[in-house]
């Protein structure tokens, strides 16, 4: 069977990593025959190329919002063609703007696949004028990260029954386990304590000033780091603002001056996980929040927001903690797990066992290979 996964962003986010594994396992188990293409640029190509995946760039291939979405007539016309070329049965589209031009090409060049569109967010923009308003009509099947996601969806599609599902992300839970050796840098930064890590994006969202407000003074005489990993993966412009001021507020506060630890891009995120104690997802919302996953695989307790995907994985007080964002939570709960080692490693096991029976990369793909024979 051969599928086409698009993908209009080509750094490396939640959603990318999890397509590439999810392509090679479809790949691995399920006689899908794949080709991914990504907008040209960015570091996704040469990680997807690195795992053995034919790779295609393509310029340009994204929109600018608006009434009247803007798109690039060279990109459309590169993938109409690249698709009359490799004919494929599905075509697998990780965003809205790539079924933007997914649609288009099946459309005016007259070919036959069908469209799958896993949606991983609920941020729309409304377009004003045909044939945009009726864009998300054009996907054969729509499948929703998290059931969050599912309930935002325009309520055309909300109301087509069979076409719209949730199937959660799933993780290699080989890559992410307890038996991953620890990133020698992070233990040698850190000079001993609680390690409590922040993995992602810098988008003011994902709330690095709310963990930075929890906290802000020692805990009971206990040292701590807190580890801010990632970068401005797609470079954009409001990210490197939210850096700038995260790092001036750390340089006005001597405790955070002391314990906050900024380690860039790594690619040995496994090792950079189990390397900590507590992994933190202090976000305005997640959509699903794969890093809970990642965490959770590697046996680390987790302390996550409650709303959005994260209430679907995660059994708070159980296999770790959610807490309301806009409540003064946080600190309660991180205070309880710096002080409490052995209630960290209880979550640790728990959230592991939860992980390998409900979210690996062998499920999902195995649900996502079901829709791909329902379709055709």
């Amino acid at each position: 069977m051969k599928v086409v996964f698009l993908s209009s962003l080509n750094g490396l986010g939640g959603g990318e990593s999890n397509m590439l594994a999810l392509v090679r396992e479809l790949k691995r188990g399920y006689g899908v025959d794949p080709t991914v293409v990504i907008k040209k640029g960015g570091t996704l190509a040469g990680l997807a190329m690195g795992m053995g995946l034919q790779v295609v760039e393509i310029p340009g291939l994204s929109l600018r919002r608006g009434k009247m979405p803007f798109w690039s007539v060279g990109a459309y016309r590169s993938l109409k063609k690249l698709m009359g070329e490799i004919k494929p049965e599905i075509v697998h589209v990780n965003d809205l703007e790539t079924l933007v031009y997914a649609a288009a090409a099946r459309t005016l060049g007259k070919l036959p696949f069908k469209i799958v569109w896993v949606c991983h967010g609920w941020w729309w923009w409304q377009p004003k004028f045909w044939p945009f308003t009726s864009i998300y009509k054009q996907a054969d099947r729509v499948l929703s990260v998290s059931k969050f996601v599912q309930d935002k969806l325009p309520e055309n599609l909300r109301k087509a029954k069979g076409k719209i599902g949730v199937i959660h992300l799933g993780i290699d839970t080989n890559k992410f386990s307890p038996l991953v050796k620890p990133d020698p840098l992070v233990k040698e930064l850190s000079k001993g304590g609680t390690l409590i890590g922040m993995i992602g994006r810098f988008q003011k969202l994902k709330g690095h000033m709310r963990l930075l407000e929890a906290l802000d003074e020692p805990i009971e005489g206990r040292p701590y780091k807190i580890f801010f990993v990632g970068d401005n993966t797609f470079r954009r412009r409001a990210d490197d603002r939210n850096i700038k001021l995260l790092k001036s507020a750390i340089e006005r506060n001597e405790h955070w001056k002391s314990c906050v630890i900024w380690t860039g891009f790594r690619e040995n995120i496994e090792r950079v996980i189990s390397a900590l104690d507590i992994v933190v997802c202090p976000s305005d919302f997640e959509t699903f929040g794969l890093v809970n996953l990642e965490a959770m695989a590697s046996g680390k307790a987790v302390v996550s927001t409650n709303v959005g995907g994260p209430r679907e994985v995660i059994t708070n007080g159980e296999n770790g903690f959610l807490f309301d964002p806009s409540k003064n939570q946080l600190k309660e709960k991180l205070t309880e797990l710096v002080i409490n080692k052995a209630l960290r490693e209880t979550f640790g096991k728990k959230a592991r066992i939860a992980v390998e029976n409900n979210f690996s990369i062998e499920k999902q793909a195995r649900e996502v290979a079901r829709v791909y024979k329902e379709v055709l």
